[in-house]
């Protein structure tokens, strides 16, 4: 919105897949879209109960592209980075943020990189005007994904959007997760996101961040700390870490000074210990908030735990395939409905011509029992097995944001449900630690699983019908709350109208499921078939452990005619299940990426987002060094 003052100076690209929707087809400019934003009074409780207010957003992009469009090395992605051959003069990007299907992610990261996966290209150097490689990235740089959705979006026409609600939690996953890129990035979201015009903060998720994160605080005290120094008028600070930039906010105060005690609102670039003191122009340097790093971060340099709790606790990839399951099932014509989901729907006696995916599609007990059961169960073993074998002892990071939305977190938490209740009574935690150790124990010393180590002995606390408490409870809270939210009642679902018997019959119709949406594309491939993977590798047998998940699977792709698992009456049992299906490849299950085992998983979360070499890069100076290369 350019009439808005604290946007000058700013410019905003547009690359997607239709450029004609961003397009004027009159004049050729971007076109002005108008956001129409439901209010509700509280976005923790979205209640249709509640009343609701309405705002309207206007704005435009600066410049269109679209991402399939090549021209020699440089298509509209390209160019939108780099800033040549676009309609506006804004330069290379600063910020680039993806929005688009979770199928498309892989192939644009490439893209980013110049097909380097390693990243060491893109991550390393901007693309100047010229379009050369020399220039120097002078800026911080960072990978940031949110755990949500912040808005709820709809849009059924070009230049109309309508927002049906906000996500009432902000967190935030960030690599590298430094105090310095911290503040950066909490100052360009929380700009972005609005934070202040709807009160909201954001939090970064990580080892080092808040207790009720899953973190152990120290994130925190550091940013306290590194704020106060920068504000030290004339101090000189050496490199000896937090213990000396504590001496000198110290010093400072004794001396009647001021410190302050709040996040500058722009903060400074990290500066080099080396260089503290005075600028050339006299002033006293700010320091930058990497003063000192959490010791915490340490032992996840690259904040795996904190992208796999965004992951793991996203909740579309449940919902989603949950009610498409449940709702498009006909009990008169089953064998129909479960070939290809054509149901019967009677416009005449409903509320829209189409059915509302979840003011309809949730509003039936099915859909309550199967997301209560692999959201509540299957789900959560897998959560507490990943944070008991990967997070440091004590550590649950991603048990903290089970739950979905902070209600229902609260509720499930307090009945005995908590990610760690789930994993004691269902024995797999217990189960995956006994089958980690026995393969790092091998008495060939490998210290690599194998498919035979340990035992698959398992012992339940309970049958497995009655692993989570209060059940009835909360399959009719799942049902009851979903089709009765006001931020998700107009959603239509994604179907195609199938032709009457009748012609001249405009009430009475068949819809059946579109399969090329993203409610498919997205949370099958890259939700429900993740964690399949991930329960494999724990130990899971997913036949025994995650029924549900994997009958959802496999009649979901048979409307696509995918083989994401392997069919059910196939002959392959246990781990081929996953391992030799069809279209493995396509789906971001561990094993599309040749991991196995929970030492492989280890090993893969630990690769540098950025294609760091530090082993290589270490060796290189200590060779060079004057030491070793007089030798």
């Amino acid at each position: 919105d350019r009439t808005n003052p604290r946007n000058a100076g700013h410019t905003i690209r547009v690359v997607t897949r239709n450029p004609a929707r961003f397009i004027d087809s009159d004049t050729g400019a971007p076109l002005a879209w108008r956001c129409n934003e439901q209010k509700a009074i509280t976005d923790f409780v979205p209640s249709t109960m509640l009343p609701t207010s309405w705002v309207t957003h206007v704005g435009a992009a600066d410049s269109v592209l679209a991402y399939d469009d090549v021209e020699g090395d440089y298509g509209g992605l390209e160019r939108a980075i780099s800033g040549l051959a676009t309609a506006d003069d804004g330069g290379s990007a600063d910020v680039l943020v993806l929005c688009c299907p979770v199928s498309a992610h892989l192939s644009l990261l490439r893209r980013i990189a110049q097909f380097d996966w390693m990243a060491r290209i893109a991550f390393a150097s901007e693309k100047p005007r010229d379009g050369s490689f020399s220039g120097k990235w002078s800026r911080p740089l960072a990978l940031f994904g949110l755990k949500a959705f912040p808005y709820l979006c709809k849009s059924t026409e070009p230049g109309i959007v309508t927002m049906y609600g906000r996500y009432p939690q902000l967190v935030c996953a960030l690599s590298p997760s430094t105090p310095a890129l911290r503040a950066y990035a909490k100052t360009l979201l929380e700009r972005i996101l609005q934070c202040e015009e709807t009160n909201k903060t954001l939090s970064f998720l990580g080892l080092s961040s808040a207790p009720h994160l899953g973190g152990d605080g120290s994130a925190e005290g550091v940013a306290k700390l590194s704020s106060a120094v920068a504000t030290v008028d004339h101090a000189v600070v050496a490199a000896t870490g937090a213990a000396t930039a504590a001496a000198a906010v110290a010093a400072k105060s004794k001396d009647g000074g001021k410190v302050a005690s709040t996040q500058l609102a722009v903060p400074p670039a990290p500066v080099s210990s080396s260089r503290l003191g005075r600028a050339s122009s006299g002033a006293p340097v700010q320091l930058g908030a990497d003063i000192s790093v959490p010791l915490a971060d340490h032992a996840d340099p690259n904040s795996a735990m904190a992208f796999l709790t965004c992951t793991l606790n996203a909740t579309n990839q449940i919902l989603h395939p949950c009610i498409l399951k449940a709702f498009f099932h006909d009990p008169s014509n089953p064998e129909q409905s479960d070939k290809d989901g054509t149901i019967p729907w009677d416009a005449s006696k409903k509320k829209t011509a189409g059915p509302r995916f979840y003011g309809d599609g949730a509003n039936n007990w099915e859909t309550g029992r199967l997301i209560t059961q692999i959201a509540g169960v299957e789900f959560y073993q897998v959560i507490d097995g990943i944070d008991t074998l990967l997070a440091p002892a004590g550590m649950a990071p991603v048990s903290a944001q089970h739950g979905g939305e902070p209600v229902g977190r609260f509720f499930m938490t307090e009945g005995g449900n908590h990610p760690r209740d789930i994993g004691r009574r269902s024995g797999l935690t217990d189960l995956a630690i006994r089958k980690h150790v026995a393969a790092s124990l091998n008495p060939d010393g490998t210290n690599n699983e194998q498919e035979d180590a340990g035992t698959d002995e398992i012992y339940p606390e309970r049958e497995r019908t009655r692993l989570a408490n209060f059940r009835p409870l909360l399959e009719f809270a799942m049902s009851y709350g979903l089709s009765n939210n006001v931020r998700l009642g107009s959603v239509l679902a994604p179907v195609i109208v199938v032709p009457n018997d009748d012609p001249n019959d405009k009430s009475i119709r068949r819809v059946r499921p579109n399969p090329s949406t993203r409610f498919f594309h997205d949370d099958l491939p890259h939700g429900l078939c993740l964690m399949l993977g991930l329960g494999t590798i724990l130990g899971c047998e997913v036949e025994r452990d995650m029924p549900e998940t994997l009958a959802c699977v496999r009649k979901l792709q048979r409307w696509m005619g995918k083989e994401y698992v392997t069919p059910e009456g196939s002959s392959a049992k246990g781990r081929a299940i996953i391992e030799t299906a069809r279209d493995l490849a396509e789906t971001s299950a561990p094993q599309a990426f040749g991991v196995r085992t929970v030492d492989g998983l280890k090993r893969f979360l630990s690769m540098s987002i950025f294609g760091e070499e530090l082993q290589q890069t270490m060796e290189r100076r200590v060779m060079s060094s004057s030491l070793v290369s007089n030798l």
